[in-house]
């Protein structure tokens, strides 16, 4: 059991149940008001309020000195920096903060800046020729459908800001014009979604590649899979993801190049999307960073803020994961509405596939924020 200093920008209660899960005893560094359930969260050891934003455009000395003052005060063994500003932080000043506990592996942050942004990702893979969907660079309205037309990007293509995450101004569009009327509104607080990216959009099936790698080593990796629940008991907008894990080698392969070409360090997953018309697998963008559901790949045995840690301490450690038939569900209200007003067979399929980590996940995570709500009056 490693102790532990967590950095949460912002309420990473996901990635705190992970690492103490792992057995590890963690205590956490971030602002108070942006961590409300962290501060008496029964998973945290102790909670230090920052004064300063982890806030990498705004990151200074201070922070740095906030952080390796937390860490000495805990006696930390390890640092994990949870979100994408914040591994940034920990990168820049990892040899002030190297002085006080060890810190996971990060990449430096030009090969961070690089694999974020999604045409320097693009040219990337190009010169290491690893299949990607042809695009073009469009940095201004004017102009921009001869640009996409001389590039030989075909149509509907995918329109998205180069720098962003979460599908933030993400557009699909049909057509020139269609093209040209989506950038003509990009105008006032939209404008920030150029430079843009036309990229070729088509049918396929979406897949994602999930690792933590240590200078250009994969410690830990798994194929993670998104299908959607479409039995009775949805109602009009409702959208429920069902995430498993699968064993697929092209993606495992294309994956482990990306790092190896990469020499990257650190959590990251990369989308891609397996083409109807050949099976051939298309490298979308990477996220150099924790992702969204990195959470769901307990029901996997792969604890993947475990293997940061236990990699920082042992410069051998590898995982291995295991794919089950256990799946971690978004939403639970429209399957069991289902399953008890409309006594579909499928709903009752899916909620027997549900795996008992997320249902213990669901269960602490749901008490700690109503223990955290009752000491924050």
């Amino acid at each position: 059991m490693a102790r532990v200093l967590l950095l949460s920008e912002q309420e990473a209660r996901t990635l705190l149940f992970c690492a103490a899960s792992g057995g590890h005893e963690v205590f956490v560094a971030g602002r108070g008001e942006r961590n409300p359930s962290l501060r008496h969260h029964r998973m945290c050891r102790e909670f230090v309020a920052l004064e300063n934003d982890l806030d990498f455009e705004n990151a200074s000395e201070d922070l740095a000195e906030e952080i390796a003052t937390a860490a000495r005060q805990f006696n930390v063994d390890v640092i994990v920096p949870t979100s994408y500003d914040c591994v940034r932080i920990a990168s820049r000043f990892r040899a002030r903060l190297e002085k006080e506990a060890a810190l996971i592996p990060t990449a430096d942050l030009e090969t961070i800046a690089m694999l974020d942004d999604k045409h320097r990702f693009h040219q990337f893979c190009l010169e290491h020729d690893i299949s990607h969907p042809r695009s073009v660079l469009m940095t201004r309205a004017e102009g921009a459908a001869e640009l996409v037309a001389k590039a030989g990007v075909p149509y509907p293509i995918m329109v998205k800001p180069v720098l962003g995450a979460g599908g933030s101004g993400l557009a699909v569009v049909e057509d020139a014009a269609a093209l040209e009327r989506h950038l003509e509104s990009l105008t006032g607080e939209r404008a920030g979604d150029l430079p843009a990216l036309a990229q070729e959009y088509f049918d396929g099936t979406d897949i994602d590649f999930n690792g933590f790698a240590r200078e250009g080593r994969i410690v830990v990796s798994s194929v993670m899979r998104t299908s959607f629940y479409a039995g009775v008991g949805l109602e009009e907008g409702d959208k429920v993801d069902l995430t498993d894990f699968v064993d697929h080698e092209g993606v495992e392969e294309l994956g482990r190049r990306i790092v190896a070409s990469s020499g990257y360090s650190g959590p990251l997953n990369i989308d891609m999307r397996i083409r109807d018309s050949d099976g051939r697998i298309e490298l979308i963008e990477v996220n150099p960073r924790w992702w969204a559901r990195t959470v769901c790949s307990l029901i996997e045995g792969v604890n993947y803020v475990d293997a940061a840690i236990r990699s920082t301490l042992e410069a051998d450690y590898e995982a291995r994961s295991r794919v089950g038939r256990q799946q971690w569900i978004s939403s639970f209200v429209p399957v069991i509405k289902g399953a008890l007003f409309g006594r579909d067979p499928d709903c009752w399929r899916t909620l027997s596939n549900t795996s008992p980590v997320q249902l213990r996940f669901m269960a602490q995570d749901r008490a700690n924020a109503a223990w955290a709500t009752l000491r924050n009056r």
